[in-house]
């Protein structure tokens, strides 16, 4: 089981490549390959990479400390869990 930092690092040019079929920066995937491939992409970065990175290998470290890590990780606005509001920043 092939992690996805060992994977992006076995052959020239992944890393570019893969943030162009994700639509995301380069800096983005060095993030993914640090702390873990939020939620939306695991399986279209398991499916680019033929699943050389399986989903086990991808889901290994990407569990978050907290809610509010698991709603910036997947794009989501901050919540205000007392007032039962969203706040956009």
């Amino acid at each position: 089981m092939t992690d996805l930092k060992t994977w992006l690092k076995g052959e020239r040019g992944r890393s570019v490549a893969l943030a162009r079929y994700l639509g995301v920066g380069k800096a983005r995937i060095t993030q993914m390959a640090d702390a873990g491939v939020p939620r939306p992409y695991l399986l279209r970065v398991r499916d680019f990479t033929g699943g050389a990175v399986s989903l086990e290998a991808l889901l290994k470290d990407t569990a978050p400390t907290s809610v509010m890590e698991a709603a910036a990780a997947e794009g989501m606005p901050w919540m205000d869990t007392s007032a039962k509001e969203c706040v956009h920043e």
